[in-house]
């Protein structure tokens, strides 16, 4: 009694959180660093810790990555608030597996050293204690968890802390904050989330982009200018800066390459190019004149605070994965790109702005016409457009590309054969749109004329994940006894393709299109792709055997050129591993579509050696 009568008169405790947490907490064995608390070789958790006690902030993210010490910020906020502000806490990790051992090795432990709540501890009751869950005396529980929706149910709270959101599965975010509605209506809640950076467009990215966003920045040595530690930046003259290093007149190995450029890394300032080296010296200037600099677009009731690796961890270290991430997507593996960005730089992955499109070298004119007589007129057909590539080809296999178009009617396309007097069984158009699969079929059996006895029309192209391609008979096994012969190609054999399958029975298009039929012929994903692959980068080597004209199109056509990559993928069930081509993001890829079809043409047409091993 005499206990609970002197805690209801003792003042709240005001001072700030780290002041609170340096007097009362002890670190737990398990930490890189233990004793008592202390932000001295951290002041950028000083804003964070000022965020959370405002009564204009609802909720609190810390964008940076592993191993920064992010959840230790969650974790003095937490016992804080049990201590100084009484609250239902939740705090949420990506399993139950790991909020236990969390709990076991780090939280109880520190919670423990606190010796008011050990006082609490000594009052409540032992079977309202276990690992990951205490009801104190008050009433009031502190519970970690994994995010699995039954956990998210039922209980309010008016404290919530969502620990590595960005590996949640999408949508478990909002459930989350939903147990705080409550406290919501009453301006009472406080959230907390806490992950490195995830993916452009998921439930973290928003999270994150939807608040007023602090960059942490630091100070120059020479100049005294506040710049944020991008990793690589562009002056507004084209001049980079950052993280800088040289490279050897002559490349060696890439073992040698990596070894030279760590002997002379350096962050070069944005402002006065003052090349500052990665010691210890620098990164206590940078912790103590660094600041946040904010971006005041954002909903103010929500911050996020974001660091990166570059104030924390040895460049060194971070170069030679920067290298051998650029390595790994040279040979078409993009992952480890990805998770620098994410787990280095505490960035949300964005494929759109991250893979590297290249510029063409396109020409002002062809200089020869000789021999570019197989012309070709390559569509992709989307819901409510097209794209097309004209492809010009020699004998020997080399082509040129006069125009990319985007266009909007059947009559469009019909123009730009006109124009580059494509003959109609040289026009190809995808029948991969599903929905529109009569519509394409009747339009391709429609368009063509009469060659002798034979009805040569526009034909249907579709693409097929098939790696092994197709048998063809190229000599038929004869009267006398001579055996058949076999080939095995990357398309398929020639079908028919019906315009009047899909065509309502009432439809005029009946009578003009009975006894007409298109050619369809499937391509193999991997293999073409494989060979477009090659041209693709002959294009942007400036090679004369794939050769560009200059025209407004050649940046769209570029980006469309780079819109899939070969990167490997994990087969759910099996685990097994295969390299796939998919799409980067959000990018368009029709074009690249159009130039595998236009490939799939040549070597149906023999222009190219496209024949496979038996």
């Amino acid at each position: 009694m005499k206990s609970a009568w002197s805690n209801a008169w003792t003042p709240r405790d005001r001072r700030p959180i780290p002041e609170w947490a340096a007097e009362n907490v002890t670190l737990a064995p398990v930490l890189t660093v233990s004793g008592a608390f202390s932000i001295e070789n951290s002041l950028h958790f000083e804003a964070p810790f000022t965020a959370f006690r405002s009564e204009d902030v609802r909720e609190l993210n810390i964008l940076a990555p592993p191993r920064s010490a992010k959840s230790l910020i969650a974790d003095m906020c937490a016992m804080w608030t049990i201590e100084c502000d009484p609250a239902s806490i939740l705090h949420i990790f990506p399993d139950d597996k790991l909020a236990k051992s969390y709990a076991e090795t780090r939280f109880m432990p520190m919670l423990r050293s606190v010796d008011s709540i050990t006082e609490q501890f000594d009052q409540v009751n032992r079977h309202a204690t276990r690992i990951k869950e205490v009801i104190f005396s008050n009433g009031l529980p502190y519970i970690c968890c994994g995010p699995a929706i039954s956990n998210l149910q039922a209980r309010p709270f008016r404290v919530v802390i969502g620990d590595e959101i960005w590996c949640w599965p999408q949508g478990r975010l909002r459930e989350a904050k939903a147990r705080m509605q409550d406290f919501a209506r009453q301006h009472r809640n406080k959230f907390i989330g806490l992950s490195q950076g995830g993916e452009q467009g998921d439930d973290w990215s928003d999270q994150t982009e939807s608040g007023t966003m602090h960059e942490w920045s630091v100070c120059c040595q020479k100049c005294k200018k506040l710049f944020e530690p991008v990793w690589d930046g562009k002056r507004s003259d084209g001049s980079a800066y950052g993280i800088r290093y040289d490279s050897p007149a002559e490349s060696g190995s890439r073992l040698d390459d990596i070894a030279f450029a760590l002997n002379s890394i350096r962050y070069e300032c944005p402002s006065c190019g003052h090349p500052h080296t990665d010691s210890r010296r620098v990164k206590d200037f940078w912790n103590v004149n660094g600041s946040y600099v904010s971006d005041p677009a954002g909903n103010p009731k929500r911050k996020t605070f974001r660091w990166n690796s570059l104030i924390i961890d040895p460049w060194a270290d971070q170069l030679e994965e920067w290298m051998r991430a650029q390595d790994a997507y040279d040979e078409g593996n993009s992952m480890a790109l990805k998770q620098f960005y994410q787990k280095r730089l505490a960035k949300h992955y964005d494929p759109e702005a991250v893979e590297r499109v290249f510029e063409l070298p396109a020409l002002e004119v062809f200089s020869d016409d000789a021999g570019y007589e197989f012309g070709t007129l390559l569509v992709d057909v989307q819901q409510d457009h097209f794209w097309a590539l004209v492809m010009e080809w020699t004998s020997d296999g080399s082509f040129r590309i006069p125009t990319a178009q985007k266009l909007h009617s059947w009559s469009d396309i019909e123009e730009l054969q006109t124009e580059f007097k494509i003959p109609d069984q040289r026009v190809f158009i995808d029948g991969g749109q599903g929905s529109r699969q009569a519509e394409i079929y009747a339009h391709c059996a429609s368009n063509g004329h009469m060659d002798g006895r034979v009805w040569r029309c526009w034909n249907v192209f579709k693409g097929a994940d098939r790696s092994e391609g197709w048998k063809h008979e190229v000599r038929r096994k004869s009267k006398t006894g001579r055996k058949a012969q076999f080939a095995w190609k990357p398309y398929s054999p020639v079908q028919k393709g019906d315009p009047l399958v899909g065509l309502r029975s009432g439809d005029e298009r009946r009578q003009e299109l009975r006894g007409k039929f298109c050619k369809v012929v499937y391509w193999s994903n991997p293999i073409i792709k494989g060979i477009a692959k090659v041209r693709r980068d002959e294009i942007t080597s400036g090679n004369e055997r794939s050769q560009v004209l200059k025209g407004d199109w050649n940046d769209e056509f570029a980006r469309q050129l780079n819109g899939e990559k070969l990167q490997k993928v994990r087969n759910k069930s099996t685990g097994a591993e295969s390299l796939r081509w998919v799409r980067i993001g959000q990018r368009d890829n029709h074009l690249w579509d159009c130039l595998c079809m236009g490939i799939t043409a040549a070597a149906i047409a023999g222009l190219l050696n496209a024949a496979l091993p038996e």
